[in-house]
């Protein structure tokens, strides 16, 4: 009699490759949970500690937040050959027709700051740009059988910090220091008001190119500067929306900012930390702003669904809509989206300038 035991799943690829097209493959590295990396302290498995002691007010208290089940990372941001796949096809064109009401600073359909450059980081492009990418990618079925049941889309912050740490607990993945950034990314240092080709400088102990500085990379989260504050802890990994931040959110043009992180070739070694956050508003683009594609199975931070054409109109004309009822909300203060740090860059842009954020000071090194 035959047994009727079902055998155990097959353990995940640690390295997944999908072709966007021919001779422009996408690759990505399999990021495994906290408990199978040593992170986490005793009676804590699946976590890892999120934020900084000593950084700035938005990146603390440091807390424990929740890994449940591993992700697939891309190796680097999405780069102006990949993004190119999308832009040049018909599905661009239908997608920009519907949604160009989101973008503040067109209507013109994406273009590059540093056009040209097809494995430098794709760039100049909104967090409508990146997600609408994501619907793109899912709807291609480009994704091997065994890993049929992911879905790509924007990571939430949390996801993102833990991939750029890699295990560790330093302000870079490699360690501390601009010595140390400057071998493992582009930042306003060493970057000459520029991007630079992704996977050319060193890579953490994951396998991902690109986590400090080169470009911002967009998230799914509201931006609040207190939501680490307000977090539960442990905090299980999920993006931050505009009703758990109350009235923290920080509005733009009557829209909640987005989460950027790590920096840029205009960012100081500072904005380049694996705990330093960010945000911007969703609709603006700028020559700093890219993005990188996670693979995972549906769950709490799986995104929410698009914005629609009657919600988008109210949120410029200065209100905002409740993401869980779809109700309009009462219209908040108007404030700038921080656009990163650094000094100004050399080329004319009409970019507003990003107020700085509440430092904290460094604590002093041990003798």
């Amino acid at each position: 009699m035959k047994s009727t035991k079902r055998k155990a799943p097959p353990p995940p690829e640690p390295v997944v490759t999908i072709e966007l097209a021919k001779g422009v493959p996408m690759e990505f590295r399999l990021i495994p949970p906290p408990a199978h990396t040593g992170v986490t302290e005793p009676g804590a498995p699946l976590s890892f500690m999120m934020g900084s002691r000593d950084g700035d007010a938005d990146e603390g208290p440091r807390h424990r937040v929740i890994i449940p089940q591993p992700f697939y990372v891309a190796t680097v941001p999405v780069t102006q050959q990949q993004f190119a796949i999308w832009t040049a096809s018909p599905e661009y064109d239908k997608w920009f027709e519907t949604n160009r009401h989101l973008i503040l600073d067109g209507p013109e359909k994406h273009r590059n700051a540093f056009p040209g450059n097809a494995q430098h980081p794709a760039e100049d492009l909104s967090w409508h740009e990146a997600r609408g990418f994501m619907e793109w990618l899912n709807a291609r079925k480009l994704l091997p059988q065994e890993l049929e049941s992911y879905i790509a889309r924007l990571p939430c912050e949390a996801e993102w910090e833990y991939a750029c740490r890699a295990g560790t607990d330093t302000d870079y993945a490699k360690g501390d220091g601009e010595a140390v950034l400057a071998e493992t990314g582009w930042f306003d240092g060493n970057a000459g008001y520029k991007t630079h080709p992704v996977g050319m400088k060193e890579e953490n102990s994951w396998g991902l190119h690109d986590m400090h500085g080169n470009v911002w990379e967009w998230c799914e989260d509201v931006y609040d500067p207190k939501a680490y504050a307000k977090r539960e802890h442990p905090w299980p990994a999920r993006a931050w929306t505009e009703e758990d931040s109350g009235s923290d959110v920080i509005l733009h043009a009557g829209t909640p900012n987005r989460v950027m992180r790590g920096g840029s070739w205009l960012s100081s070694a500072v904005g380049c930390r694996a705990a330093f956050r960010d945000g911007g508003h969703p609709g603006l683009r700028f020559g700093r702003q890219g993005f990188r594609v996670f693979l995972a199975l549906p769950g709490p931070a799986e995104p929410v669904k698009p914005v629609k054409r009657a919600q988008a109109a109210r949120e410029r004309e200065g209100g905002t809509t409740d993401q869980a009822t779809g109700r309009p909300q009462p219209r908040g203060p108007h404030k700038p989206p921080p656009a990163g740090r650094g000094r100004p860059p050399a080329r004319a842009a009409s970019e507003p300038a990003a107020p700085r954020k509440q430092r904290i000071p460094r604590k002093p090194p041990s003798p």
